[in-house]
């Protein structure tokens, strides 16, 4: 037996080195064992949570399932809930045409009617309405109410063209029109617009239009019916006025209307046309032709309205005269032409006792019988009226012939020619105002009693003009006087005016510059001229005083805008003054 050496100190650190690896080896190997028992038991638990969510989510369909087959069940054999309303298996719409409704009616009136598209839910009614279908629209529609559905409805969309008419049409005026779409689906439908009678404004651009769907536009001319307008001045009576037009084709038939009435070919009438051109003719108008005048071409017209005017813008009118005056017929007219005067359908011809100047017929010194129809007759137009003579009275007929003259001069011109003279008598009272009146009157001047106021005298004194001489009543003469001679002889009136105080404040209310003034004063009184201050208030101590006054009252109130005399440089009204009582006056002789 040999004996071995102990081992070394390097020999027994590998071996506890070896011995430690192996250690650390085994413990290692039974930590992975542990690992990947944990891992493989949460692994096994999660398939088994998955597999319970499976199972539990396979129960509850099915519980849903079986709920709501039992619920359908329940409303549609125990509550007997159904749909009241059917609606068609399939709809067919065409896109943008047809509408396309839904309506769902349940039994027991149940609200909770939900629609649905291919199984979506679209909306919660019992109705449900497209105004325009479009492509998208198409599918499977059906309702739900309390689990029970309805049939399935299907939608299918059909597209839509459209065959339309050229995209420009020429129309006639007055004929008839049509624009006509037709728009395809199934057997087509057709949209047409016809005008029966076409007008210058129907010109445009023409389409159709079903709810969203719009056809081809389509222009749509319009060619005149008439190529010319209507020209036509103003129109006086008696003349010829002619109705032009044309139309676009020469087998247009035409015809001609005044107020609507159909116009006929006569003597004064002449209707005529060439080719394309028609002409109506009045060759002679009258007052009656004033009227609406149309012209009419298959349906078309055209109008104007003719106003014919009134020869005579002022026609002689009717007269009546009495015998002996002169009596004038006078017209106006639009247009001169020869004119012709008539009496009673006789020509009028020109003599000393008648004058005619165109216009105007003239009759002198008329006689009885002047009396009759009178005419003047311009281009076959006439104005007449009726001349009514009178006799003259018996009284102007006894006139002497200068009397019976002026009576008819101022008969024929509406006024006469009356010359009056008015003489004021002024002064101091008591100085022979009214003596002197009556003198002048030649009258007797015993038992004059004092004027109060204002003595007026008219109609007692006349002047004859033409021999300058002093008429009065009490001469023979003047009652010989005619009251017509009013050119040869003037009217006086006297005015004579109180001398007293008293009256001075109205005597200024009758002075006027259209008289006379006859100032009286007292000359066997003191003349001498002093200056009076405040006039009335206060005394006159002499007559020279009082014709002062009334000078300055009588060119203080009397005046106007020609106060001076045009010939001489003296103020208006002339005044003469008068001196009275002379014979009181001392009289002084000189050796």
């Amino acid at each position: 037996m040999s004996l071995s050496s102990p081992p070394s100190d390097d020999t027994m650190r590998l071996r506890d080195s070896s011995e430690r690896s192996q250690n650390i080896k085994a413990d290692n190997t039974v930590e992975i064992n542990m690992s990947i028992l944990a891992h493989g038991s949460k692994l096994a638990a999660n398939i088994v949570t998955v597999f319970l969510l499976f199972l539990s989510g396979i129960l509850l369909a099915l519980f849903v399932l079986f709920r709501t087959t039992i619920e359908r069940f329940i409303w549609s054999h125990c509550c007997k809930v159904h749909y009241t309303s059917e609606n068609a298996d399939t709809v067919t719409s065409f896109e943008g045409i047809t509408p396309f409704a839904l309506t769902y009616e349940t039994s027991h009136q149940l609200s909770g009617v939900k629609i649905y598209k291919d199984g979506t839910l679209i909306k919660s009614a019992k109705t449900f309405f497209i105004q325009n279908v479009k492509h998208e629209n198409e599918g499977v529609y059906y309702a739900e109410c309390h689990c029970v559905r309805s049939e399935y409805t299907t939608l299918t969309v059909l597209p839509v063209t459209c065959i339309g008419p050229p995209e420009e049409i020429t129309a006639v005026e007055g004929r008839t029109s049509r624009v006509k779409n037709i728009v395809r689906h199934n057997d087509g439908v057709s949209f047409s617009l016809t005008i029966h009678s076409v007008k210058q404004d129907d010109e445009g651009n023409y389409f159709a239009q079903v709810n969203t769907f719009k056809t081809n536009t389509t222009k749509l001319s319009v060619q005149a019916m008439f190529t010319s307008e209507f020209n036509l001045d103003s129109v006086i009576e008696g003349e010829m006025f002619e109705l032009k037009c044309s139309v676009y084709s020469e087998d247009v038939d035409v015809k001609w209307l005044k107020n609507d009435i159909e116009i006929k070919q006569n003597g004064n009438i002449s209707i005529e046309h060439s080719g394309r051109y028609h002409h109506l003719t009045v060759h002679s108008s009258k007052l009656n032709d004033s009227g609406q005048y149309t012209i009419v071409a298959g349906n078309a017209k055209k109008e104007i309205t003719v106003h014919v005017k009134d020869l005579f813008k002022r026609p002689i009118k009717d007269e009546t005269i009495m015998e002996g005056l002169d009596i004038s017929f006078e017209c106006e007219t639009e247009k001169t032409y020869p004119a012709v005067w008539y009496k009673d359908g006789i020509k009028v011809i020109h003599s000393p006792r008648i004058k005619i100047d165109k216009l105007k017929l003239t009759i002198y010194k008329t006689t009885l019988a002047d009396k009759g129809r009178y005419e003047i007759r311009m281009n076959s137009i006439y104005s007449g009226a009726d001349l009514y003579v009178k006799e003259m009275p018996t009284v102007i007929k006894e006139m002497s012939v200068h009397d019976r003259d002026m009576f008819l001069k101022a008969a024929s011109t509406g006024t006469a020619v009356r010359y009056y003279v008015r003489v004021m008598i002024v002064g101091e009272s008591g100085v022979g105002k009214t003596c002197l009146l009556r003198r002048l009157m030649k009258k007797d001047i015993n038992g004059v009693n004092s004027t109060n106021g204002i003595n007026i005298e008219v109609r007692k004194c006349k002047i004859d003009l033409q021999k300058k001489e002093w008429i009065s009543d009490s001469d023979d003469e003047f009652s010989s006087i005619s009251p017509y001679q009013t050119q040869q002889y003037a009217d006086c009136g006297f005015w004579d005016f109180a001398g007293q105080k008293d009256f001075y404040a109205t005597h200024q209310t009758f002075l006027s510059t259209n008289a006379i003034y006859l100032l009286v004063a007292d000359i066997s009184k003191d003349l001498t001229n002093k200056t009076f201050k405040d006039m009335v208030e206060n005394e006159f101590d002499t007559s020279g005083e009082y014709i002062d006054f009334w000078l300055d009252n009588i060119h203080s109130y009397a005046v106007n805008d020609e106060n001076k005399a045009s010939e001489t440089d003296t103020w208006n009204p002339p005044v003469i003054i008068i001196g009275t009582k002379v014979d009181k006056l001392q009289v002084l002789y000189f050796a």
